[in-house]
């Protein structure tokens, strides 16, 4: 529910706006991104009545001209053109199991200085985080926020030990080549925006630098916590979505979780319940 929630919040803002809209899915994990996890995906969208400008509008298009392992080489190969003569890559030898022994998510520069090759095999790429490497966060919602990279993450991975680029690398990349001026997503993803405005810098891609962020909240349940499937939510299918009652449920929990209020058809009817998307749009247009 909540990566549909998102979707639509992104669509009606673009919409609202005059915007273009890239589809894109992550599909860097081979193993885990299952065809029938991508048909559903564009499935799901086309159900709520969602479009899009660019992007796969089938599973078949998709994997012929979008998805990302066709593009290791060249998302590898942007990196070590584009890095700057002063920055450091270097290659880190540390297991899950090894890394799950630091306490808290920040890598503590175990194999900073063992002088290990790029080119050795089973290594991770890490970016040398010097001290006081500080990003500034703008958001539209949340304002400007400050973070310091050495306590948030460390040396990141560009690049893992499966020899497949590293998903900060990856989205940055794709989205400086679409030229994508406008990125919603998740609060949750907040660092994530902090080390890859630090990417960005150091492989001299300005434009994403400039690129604008809106950055939501995320649809929690009763005790605050965010719904998820690995907390035991339920996730929506196409078909689910072909009933009127469970699309009308959809947009009426977007409604509530954007702080949209439905308009009353007249004094002496009830609510008018949204049914489609474009209606959802319409209110939003009337704030």
């Amino acid at each position: 529910m909540g990566n549909l929630l998102s979707a639509l919040h992104t669509w009606v803002i673009a919409r609202a706006h005059s915007g273009s809209i890239l589809l894109r899915i992550d599909d860097l994990d081979v193993d885990r991104c299952k065809d029938e996890f991508i048909e559903g995906i564009i499935e799901q969208l086309q159900a709520l009545g969602i479009d899009w400008d660019f992007g796969p509008s089938s599973l078949s298009e998709h994997k012929s001209n979008y998805s990302q392992p066709n593009h290791f080489t060249y998302y590898l190969n942007e990196l070590q053109r584009k890095l700057g003569p002063e920055e450091k890559v270097f290659a880190c030898e540390c297991s899950r199991k090894q890394l799950g022994k630091f306490e808290g998510n920040a890598y503590s520069g175990t194999c900073r200085d063992k002088g290990i090759p790029l080119t050795d095999s089973d290594v991770s790429w890490r970016m040398l985080i010097e001290e006081n490497s500080k990003i500034i966060v703008s958001d539209f919602l949340l304002g400007e926020r400050e973070y310091d990279l050495r306590e948030i993450c460390g040396d990141y991975i560009v690049r893992r030990r499966d020899q497949i680029p590293a998903y900060h690398l990856v989205s940055l990349l794709e989205d400086t080549r679409n030229q994508i001026d406008l990125v919603i997503r998740g609060e949750d993803l907040l660092e994530s925006t902090a080390t890859q405005l630090d990417l960005a810098k150091r492989l001299n891609l300005e434009q994403f630098g400039k690129a604008r962020f809106l950055q939501h909240s995320l649809l929690s349940d009763e005790k605050g916590q965010k719904l998820s499937k690995s907390r035991g939510s339920f996730a929506l299918l196409a078909k689910d979505l072909a009933e009127d009652s469970t699309r009308k449920r959809v947009f009426t929990e977007y409604l509530k979780w954007a702080g949209l209020k439905m308009r009353a058809q007249s004094k002496n009817q009830p609510k008018a319940q949204p049914e489609t998307a474009n209606e959802i749009l319409e209110l939003f247009l009337e704030i």
